[in-house]
């Protein structure tokens, strides 16, 4: 069986500031009429793709479609149930954790997302002033 998909990136294509305009969702309705299966790949984790998408998450991800989250490190499908990921092993975990000591003038906030999507996700922030505001995106 041969389908066509059209796949969207969420900032800046589909949401601008992360808020999607209410005619998005009548241009995919639009798309799906043509055949279309329509979704998302977005470098937002899949909660935070969904919150983007809000109450437009079901128009824009077609049923049976899955969904590129993480910049591409894991395939979810509607429910967020992991596909396929490509998560760190120990050695790169310990290089990032290596990169992140030596370079910490550089770096704001660090955050993990879990596999498990009911799990808070875990963010470090250089200056304590900034986990309120980054807790709040």
């Amino acid at each position: 069986m041969h389908g066509k998909l059209a796949i969207f990136d969420i900032d800046g294509t589909i949401a601008v500031k992360g808020v999607m305009p209410e005619s998005m969702a009548a241009g995919f309705q639009h798309i799906q009429e043509q055949g279309f299966l329509t979704t998302v790949s977005t470098g937002r984790s899949y909660v935070r793709a969904r919150h983007a998408l809000a109450e437009h998450f079901e128009t824009i991800i077609s049923p049976g479609s899955f969904i590129i989250v993480e910049a591409g490190a894991k395939i979810v499908d509607r429910d967020g149930t992991v596909v396929k990921a490509d998560y760190f092993g120990p050695n790169e975990l310990d290089h990032v954790i290596d990169f992140s000591r030596v370079n910490a003038d550089m770096i704001r906030l660090i955050w993990f997302t879990p596999p498990d999507i009911s799990v808070p996700i875990p963010v470090w922030c250089k200056y304590a002033e900034d986990i309120e505001p980054e807790r709040q995106k």
